[in-house]
């Protein structure tokens, strides 16, 4: 990756910290159930692309309650 150039885009939707929409918030809890998984939040993203040398830019909704989009470039 280029510093201030290159952008990674995850195709992911993050949960808000609190007030989640119904549907993201029931597809959290089925995966905690059938998966011991668990949707990420914004800041457990954040969390992740730090220890990775990157920085979240922005968290993009595309509409739908389960789609969205995460930008993250490399930290300064």
């Amino acid at each position: 990756m280029k510093p201030g150039y290159s952008k990674l885009l995850i195709s992911e939707f993050a949960l808000p910290a609190s007030n989640s929409p119904l549907y993201p918030a029931l597809l959290d809890v089925n995966m905690m159930a059938l998966l011991n998984g668990m949707e990420r939040t914004e800041g457990r993203f954040s969390r992740i692309l730090d220890a990775a040398g990157l920085k979240a830019v922005k968290f993009w909704s595309v509409g739908a309650e389960i789609e969205g989009l995460v930008e993250a470039v490399l930290k300064d």
